[in-house]
């Protein structure tokens, strides 16, 4: 289902970071440049605090916790 959605959905994003399993490695071929896919959560979450900059909109989209980002990216970039 997301192979044909998750790519157009990303567009309008000026940078997209995703955390996601080896399997989906497709979403990069067709990316047009402004994804970032991460295997690592420590390493997505200093690519998205390293981009940032002040003014930028971050959202993130999970179905669960996501191991604290929101409150992590909150304290990081305060």
């Amino acid at each position: 289902v997301h192979k044909s959605t998750l790519l157009p959905s990303l567009k309008g994003a000026d940078k997209a970071f995703i955390f996601m399993p080896d399997t989906l490695e497709w979403v990069l071929e067709n990316s047009g440049g402004n994804i970032a896919i991460h295997h690592d959560f420590d390493e997505l979450l200093q690519a998205v605090i390293a981009e940032a900059r002040a003014g930028d909109h971050i959202l993130v989209m999970s179905n669960g916790g996501f191991n604290g980002i929101h409150n992590k990216l909150l304290e990081r970039l305060g």
